[in-house]
């Protein structure tokens, strides 16, 4: 059974060029299939995706007429996915070597975990999946050795996941092929995004499902690339932040959930 690995793009071409040489490059193909949805991209970007379908022509391209977020994009691919395993990647990610293998392998350590997402050095603190940073000037070799360096310690220590009692940063998240059946769709009623994340993270944990994060698969993540340009301005990006958390808060008011999601529900 093939991983349906989703990337939303919205312009920025460099960054996906990187996103897609480290996914062909560190990727067995036998275990995905990607999903690019252009979300409304200007035609340098729809160029460049059409460059990738041709030289990869399993790759289903999705095309929106204007940018539907993090929230709608991925959707318009997961009402198309019918069963089996989905990654959603950022598109200014880099996946290392073994990354995929790694996140498969948590699942099968556990059938509890529902989601599972790697180590990187671009997280928000909460999150406890940033375990690295890096200073310019960046290489790949650079981001690869690191990486086979945090897994090596990772395995000396047996600890190659761990389950944690909160929400995952979707950079990079894993979701069961069970999980997903059950989820289901992003909730678009968060816009553009932010907290959509956070939202399908409760959701799944409102069914059962745990939390994973696997510190012997690492995915470097530029942050604070892909969402803030779907906005024209900060006072907008803020903006949609606040009113999202509220939507957030209402939403899950009442909710049963454990301490660590109730903290994410709280915290502004």
């Amino acid at each position: 059974m093939k991983t349906h690995i989703v990337v939303p793009v919205y312009n920025q071409p460099e960054d996906l060029k990187l996103t897609i040489r480290g996914l062909f490059r560190n990727t067995p193909g036998d275990l995905y299939q990607l999903w690019l949805v252009d979300n409304g991209s200007d035609s340098e970007t729809a160029s460049l995706i059409a460059d990738i379908q041709s030289n990869a022509p399993d790759t289903q391209v999705i095309r929106s007429e204007k940018n539907l977020g993090f929230p709608g994009g991925n959707n318009l691919a997961l009402r198309q996915i019918v069963s089996g395993h989905v990654c959603f990647l950022n598109s200014d990610t880099y996946c290392t070597p073994g990354w995929l293998e790694h996140l498969l392998a948590v699942l099968e350590m556990d059938p509890a975990i529902g989601l599972v997402g790697p180590v990187t050095n671009g997280a928000l603190e909460k999150y406890e999946q940033k375990v690295v940073s890096f200073s310019p000037p960046l290489s790949i070799s650079h981001i690869e050795a690191t990486s086979r360096q945090l897994r090596l310690a990772a395995l000396q220590q047996s600890r190659p996941y761990v389950v944690v009692d909160h929400p995952l940063m979707f950079f990079c998240t894993l979701v069961r092929a069970e999980a997903f059946a059950q989820v289901g769709l992003f909730d678009e009623r968060f816009g553009l995004g932010c907290e959509e994340d956070n939202d399908y993270c409760i959701r799944a944990h409102l069914l059962g499902w745990t939390h994973a994060i696997a510190h012997t698969s690492f995915v470097f993540h530029h942050r604070q690339k892909t969402y803030p340009r779907c906005f024209k301005d900060v006072s907008s990006s803020v903006r949609a932040y606040t009113t999202n958390h509220a939507y957030l808060r209402k939403k899950h008011a009442g909710a049963q959930v454990t301490p660590g999601f109730q903290r994410f529900l709280d915290a502004m």
